[in-house]
């Protein structure tokens, strides 16, 4: 009788025993955390295969339950209970995997160092391998990115992107940036281009994410011998592209940002930087605060560049003479 008992109250314990595994398997990648913390994070195929066992395991009980109660022993109620608990589990699991950071992306470098972009409702969150162990992998947190800010990104031609991916970890050519890279299928008279939400400089340990993203050039994956993606310079360069269908604005590059790319190798992005720079009004305060880098580039081999230059120390000094 005693061991009867000690059973049922097993059968009775057993769901809420697996709810508490699971609730402390994915609790520790909740988040969120600071920069440079090194967290443990549960492997997502584990987190997986837990909960594609529970419905096995549910069928199994029900059958349990069936031929004990065909055999005359009557409903035994901590199996009942338990048949009731396990899709409150199945929901418990479903949602820590929906809310909590999961892998959307992977890159693996030459130097063997392994970066993972992860995902969760609010935000994207970019981190770096440390160890592995048994049941979780120790990642080094590098920094956010938010979905509602995102900034124009200008692909190699030779670079291609699935529009019905949802993200993708890419290298530039030098190995310094890291960009999370997404593409924009098009709809309307919306073009087919691309989009960034987070950008990594390995060499600075830096991660530009919502608001400073105008400060990184959106062509930090063109080399310089490539040739930009036609339909991504296009997006960027393009003032009715600008707003997306959902209404918020793209991040544009700063006017540094700009001034940068006028020294670029590149022949193609240095004359997308003078296109740009032509479209920076005499108003805007960035443009009279680079005055300096201005008249440093105006001494460009390039003729796109120094027009530009000069067309844009015009407006400065216009700019200036209305504020006398």
């Amino acid at each position: 009788m005693t061991w009867r008992r000690i059973g049922t109250a097993l059968l009775w314990a057993l769901p809420l025993l697996v709810v508490a595994g699971l609730g402390w398997y994915q609790l520790p990648g909740l988040g969120p955390w600071p920069a440079g913390k090194v967290v443990a994070f549960p492997y997502d195929s584990l987190r997986l295969a837990g909960l594609c066992l529970l419905p096995v395991a549910w069928v199994a009980l029900f059958f349990v339950l069936i031929v004990r109660y065909r055999r005359g022993r009557g409903i035994q109620w901590g199996l009942v209970g338990a048949l009731l608990a396990m899709p409150l589990v199945e929901a418990f699991g479903l949602g820590g995997m929906v809310l909590g950071w999961h892998e959307i992306g992977r890159l693996r470098l030459r130097d063997g160092s392994v970066y993972r972009l992860r995902a969760t409702l609010p935000e994207y969150l970019l981190t770096t391998d440390v160890s592995r162990g048994l049941l979780f992998r120790r990642e080094r947190v590098l920094g956010y990115g938010d979905p509602d800010f995102p900034a124009r990104l200008v692909r190699p031609q030779a670079l291609s992107l699935r529009t019905d991916a949802p993200a993708s970890l890419v290298a530039s050519a030098d190995g310094r940036w890291l960009v999370f890279m997404q593409a924009i299928g098009p709809k309307g008279d919306w073009i087919a281009s691309c989009q960034t939400h987070l950008v990594y400089d390995r060499r600075a340990g830096k991660v530009y994410g919502a608001g400073e993203l105008e400060q990184v050039s959106p062509f930090v994956l063109v080399g310089p011998r490539d040739h930009p993606n036609p339909s991504d310079l296009r997006a960027l360069l393009s003032p009715e592209n600008r707003v997306r269908p959902s209404g918020l604005t793209f991040i544009g590059p700063s006017v540094a940002s700009i001034i940068g790319d006028l020294q670029n190798q590149n022949p193609e992005v240095r004359a997308a930087a003078a296109h740009l720079l032509d479209r920076v009004g005499r108003d805007d305060p960035e443009l009279a605060d680079s005055e300096s880098a201005l008249q440093a580039a105006a001494s460009s081999a390039d003729p796109v560049v120094r027009d530009a230059v000069q067309r844009a120390l015009t407006r400065v000094e216009a700019g200036k003479r209305q504020g006398q």
